[in-house]
């Protein structure tokens, strides 16, 4: 990782410079004389998960009178999560989802800073990353190296610990044993530390690894639960609060065209994906919270126990990951990236969003 960050530190910190003297250079738009544009969608995630993206795309369809189509590819069947990044800088993919917590390699900012745990993020503050991404360039820098424009993100209602063991999980070392799947470096180090193990698998492949006991959990939100079908799996919930919405950390799925193609586009047809874009994060948060409102009521219904950590119990896990935060935050100020700044303005982000 350390030799790929490293290469593209360079050539991140220079084109985020020139972007902050306000003279990208970005391709001509090409000119509005009926050209149409087809979109191969690559979804890793199921038709249902992708609804209200796939929604805003026929609007974007209609808008357009159909100068603006799309044909679409779900459970990685175009293109694995593992290539996605790869095939949305070639252009296999000229639209894709990106959960960054998985590419560390590609996006060293933006697989941890949209990862971290205990923000305190809440439903007045989902809109955070947007902010920071208009005030920090680096992160679209970042972007802009590995060829892919930033379309808008779905973040993930609260992520707790999702059980298909009755384990009674309070504290650190109650996790030894316990193979969860989990994104992120950190989340993987603090699960390291408690004596379990992060799984990593592609989205599709969740359910399978749930029913056959090759993982034990997943550290995510309850509508992805409910999404691959686990819920009647269920057989414990460890929410990092005293309600479920209480969360460990908000889970951040980014969707990305090619770079080169949104540069084919002219600005109407651009300006058209900006406004359904905002349309669609507003409709997919609203339809996440409804889909992990039929998952609780089913969890209710078939008894399923739940834990609700104290305020106690919550803050001696935000002590044993903070080391690992510190870790990893510092290896970006390292590499001359605004790991702490990023970092500390995210906080200040989400609490004046709280407040309002």
């Amino acid at each position: 990782m350390k030799k790929i960050v490293t290469s593209l530190l360079a050539a991140i910190m220079a084109l985020a410079f020139v972007m902050l003297s306000g003279t990208v250079v970005k391709a001509e738009a090409v000119e509005d004389t009926g050209q149409t544009w087809e979109f191969i969608c690559a979804f890793t995630k199921n038709e249902a998960a992708v609804s209200q993206f796939t929604a805003a795309c026929e609007r974007i369809t209609e808008r357009t009178n159909g100068r603006v189509s799309f044909e679409y590819f779900y459970s990685g069947a175009q293109v694995n999560a593992a290539d996605m990044p790869r095939a949305l800088e070639m252009g296999t993919a000229d639209i894709g989802d990106l959960v960054m917590a998985n590419y560390p390699d590609y996006f060293p900012i933006s697989s941890l800073i949209m990862d971290l745990p205990f923000l305190g993020i809440t439903d007045k503050s989902i809109f955070a990353f947007d902010q920071l991404y208009q005030e920090f360039p680096e992160i679209e820098a970042e972007y802009q190296m590995g060829n892919i424009h930033y379309l808008g993100h779905a973040l993930s209602t609260a992520q707790n610990l999702l059980l298909v063991k009755d384990v009674d999980v309070h504290e650190l070392k109650d996790l030894n044993g316990l193979k969860i799947l989990t994104n992120g470096n950190v989340e993987a180090q603090l699960l390291k530390d408690g004596g379990g193990a992060a799984v990593q698998a592609n989205f599709p492949d969740y359910y399978t690894n749930l029913s056959t006991g090759l993982a034990d959990g997943l550290l995510g939100h309850l509508c992805a639960w409910n999404s691959i079908g686990a819920v009647p799996l269920s057989g414990r919930i460890i929410f990092f609060g005293d309600d479920v919405s209480c969360s460990f950390n908000r889970l951040f799925c980014g969707w990305y065209m090619n770079l080169d193609k949104w540069n084919s586009l002219t600005p109407e047809i651009q300006e058209i994906f900006n406004e359904e874009m905002v349309q669609f994060e507003q409709d997919e948060y609203e339809f996440r919270l409804s889909d992990e409102k039929k998952a609780l009521d089913q969890l209710y219904e078939q008894n399923t126990p739940f834990n609700f950590l104290t305020e106690e119990e919550v803050a001696t896990f935000k002590d044993d990951i903070q080391p690992a935060i510190t870790e990893e935050i510092e290896n970006l100020d390292s590499l001359g990236l605004p790991g702490t700044a990023m970092y500390e303005r995210l906080v200040e982000i989400i609490e004046e969003l709280n407040n309002q």
